[in-house]
């Protein structure tokens, strides 16, 4: 390139770079306290500078002396007339509110001498105390507190009192310093209703999506009628879901069917292909003013169903692809006392000031009955647990599902590596799970206790439990989640103080024809699933995998054909069956069930010798606990099962042999060469359905 054209480039870029910078206000004073320049700081005062131009964000220069905690620059500022009351772009924050953050209680004090208003909320509704409580501040609280601050305000997502930022945060003192001041520990946060939530949710996602649709040509839109001027249509009517999700609130009511040209879709179109139960989804492409627009119309549905609160459709569970099981199950979120946020934390300190300050250790939440004890266990917070017993805790408190500290102890130990993480704080703990236990014990739990319903965070991927093999534990006991842990330790302990040992697990009947979502074994709704009890041609879908032999299949001799012993309906899974490894054979979930190491024979020993449960019971499948040894491949429990009479022979309902589990009975779960040799040896029946070949 020659210089001449070098010099010309150059020249040209002249223009724009200063055009450039003179679109950006100099922020000196901000930027010299952004990087705490004292020096440069007092030079520009004394040259005159503004130090009230905020940064692009709204920081001004007070904002970052407060976030730094300087308290002489913030006095140089001060006596610069700064002002206290600038707050930033995103969240509306003072400097109060920063400082408060921080937990910067000498500058807190400067601001609110200065004029600072204690009581300013930022976009959340949240004040500086709230977040000089969460900071642990006692300097700034009372500063605040002497300004009127209100020590029981609620912030307004959540409904939380500084008590509960403080309890959060595990600041004992300034726990002890609100409660003084007046603060009440039995106020409990928000709750929120999951179902109503998510339906708002996507009630704004489908009124995004119509008015994306609205803005396709025409060609390309699901209707084969051309869209009807002005209509009126109902959000959510289209992909045919029925009425309005809001009781009537509809796309041009909100005024969007002037915006997008009076074509809205017809409420009638066919929506086939396009996105099933979550609704027509748009293909575009789309202006930047189509898709603002489009997430406007979105957001003032949600908005609307928020205040209106009415009749909502079915919520679509977006993970699972069917109604949502998830939020019926969890119910709801919130409704916690600050104890209840200290416990799940393991702020034992907190703990204690909340107890001393008078917080009643039995009081619920407003969900589902969580009591703080509960909580603990659930979050393997056992150091916590111990002292809220010695505080008096109620052992027998159980949450909605039947879930008691008991049995959240022993589970919350053995946790399985779910669809949702578990709590890990566990392993932190200086008491173990088998103290806990049996101070829950010696204060009276009641030891078998059986749980009502599946609880939400025991699941596995997408498929349910009893689809992918990990276990279903409702109507389960303590005793039984032990040995499902193979934790013989537990079982004993559980036996000295009453438990049952022949409780097995619930089993909800399976109607006829609705089997599994979206089963592996074709037409119809049945498919494949493994836990059906009823006939494959009930069931829907013939041949498919886990069903009985289908054409080209070896049949089942009727002479060792034994399904017909099995229990009815209404039992599921007695303690040696989970002890023999349930699951492991319905599904690749079983290999996410965590037990205590080396525990398997043990264990089965333990059932057998001690408690002499019976080596051929069947569970609700008909599957023995020699079907379940043969899935693992357990060569030394199958022997060990055959001495103790254990029927090698023995045919489950869906027609699967011991030798069948062992061969791949589903998909991704591989044959195991050697144990199907053994079992075909000691007279097990090879029917070659490998399901996973």
């Amino acid at each position: 390139m020659s210089k001449l054209r070098i010099r010309f480039l150059a020249a040209c870029a002249i223009p724009v770079l200063v055009a450039a910078a003179s679109f950006a206000p100099a922020t000196p004073a901000a930027d010299a306290a952004m990087r705490g320049d004292l020096a440069a700081l007092k030079a520009l005062v004394l040259q005159g500078a503004n130090v009230n131009t905020p940064q692009g964000d709204g920081m001004t220069a007070l904002h970052w002396a407060a976030d730094r905690g300087d308290l002489a620059m913030v006095n140089l500022l001060l006596q610069s007339k700064a002002g206290v009351k600038a707050v930033t772009r995103v969240g509306t924050y003072t400097a109060l509110h920063i400082a408060a953050k921080g937990g910067h209680g000498d500058v807190i004090a400067a601001l609110l001498k200065a004029g600072a208003d204690a009581n300013a909320l930022t976009e959340t509704g949240a004040a500086a105390l709230h977040f000089a409580s969460g900071a642990g501040t006692t300097d700034g609280v009372a500063a605040l507190l002497d300004k009127g601050a209100d020590p029981n305000m609620r912030e307004r997502e959540w409904g939380q009192t500084p008590l509960v930022f403080a309890a959060s945060n595990n600041r004992p003192q300034t726990i002890t310093l609100l409660i003084k001041r007046g603060a009440d520990p039995s106020i409990k946060t928000k709750m929120v209703n999951v179902n109503d939530e998510t339906a708002q949710e996507q009630a704004g996602t489908r009124a995004r999506n119509e008015v994306l649709i609205a803005f396709e040509p025409e060609k390309h839109r699901d209707s084969t009628k051309p869209p009807t001027g002005g209509a009126d249509v109902p959000v959510g009517a289209m992909a045919g879901r029925g009425a309005a999700v809001t009781g009537g609130v509809t796309l041009r009511m909100l005024g969007f069917a002037a915006i997008v040209g009076d074509t809205l879709p017809d409420p009638n179109a066919a929506a086939a292909g396009r996105g099933g139960r979550g609704g027509p989804q748009p293909k575009g492409p789309f202006t930047t003013k189509q898709i603002q627009t489009a997430i406007e119309a979105g957001r003032k549905v949600q908005a609307t169903a928020l205040a209106a609160k009415g009749p909502v459709t079915e919520v679509v569970d977006t993970i699972n692809g069917g109604v949502a099981g998830f939020a019926n199950t969890v119910g709801g979120i919130g409704g916690l006392t600050p104890l209840h946020h200290a416990v799940r934390q393991g702020s034992l300190a907190a703990v204690n000031a909340l107890i001393d300050g008078g917080a009643k250790v039995n009081t619920p939440n407003s969900v589902d009955n969580t009591t703080p004890l509960l909580l603990a266990t659930i979050n393997g917070q056992f150091d916590v647990a111990m002292r809220l017993i010695a505080a008096g805790a109620d052992p027998n408190i159980a949450a909605g599902s039947g879930l008691a500290p008991l049995y959240a102890t022993i589970n919350t130990m053995w946790a399985p590596r779910s669809r949702f993480p578990q709590p890990q704080a566990v392993q932190n703990q200086r008491t173990t799970h088998i103290e806990l236990m049996e101070a829950l014990l010696k204060a009276g739990a009641k030891a078998n206790v059986r749980l009502t319903s599946q609880f939400w965070y025991f699941a596995y991927n997408n498929c349910g439990n009893a689809n992918c093999g990990l276990e279903n534990i409702e109507g389960t006991t303590p005793f039984w989640r032990a040995a499902y842990g193979l934790d013989v330790e537990a079982m004993k302990l559980l036996m000295k103080f009453g438990a049952d040992p022949t409780l097995p697990s619930f089993r909800t009947p399976v109607a006829a024809g609705r089997g599994g979502r979206g089963g592996r074994g074709g037409g119809g709704a049945g498919g494949d699933n493994p836990d059906d009890p009823a006939p494959a041609a009930a069931r829907g879908g013939g041949g498919g995998r886990g069903m009985l032999p289908g054409p080209g299949q070896p049949a089942i001799d009727p002479a060792i054909d034994s399904a017909s012993k099995a229990v009815p309906p209404g039992i599921g899974v007695f303690v040696i069956h989970s002890a023999a490894g349930v699951g492991y054979g319905n599904g690749y979930a079983g290999n996410a069930h965590r037990h205590a190491p080396d525990g398997w024979m043990a264990t089965m020993r333990y059932v057998v010798e001690v408690l002499h449960a019976d080596v051929n019971a069947r569970d609700n499948n008909g599957y023995t606990a020699m079907h379940h040894a043969a899935a693992r491949g357990d060569n030394e429990m199958i022997l060990y099962l055959v001495s103790k009479g254990a029927d090698v022979k023995a045919v489950a309902r869906n027609g699967r042999t011991t030798v069948d589990m062992a061969n791949g009975p589903v998909s991704r779960i591989t044959p195991i060469p050697e144990t199907i040799a053994l079992l075909v040896k000691l007279g097990g029946i090879n029917t070659h359905r490998c399901a996973s070949c």
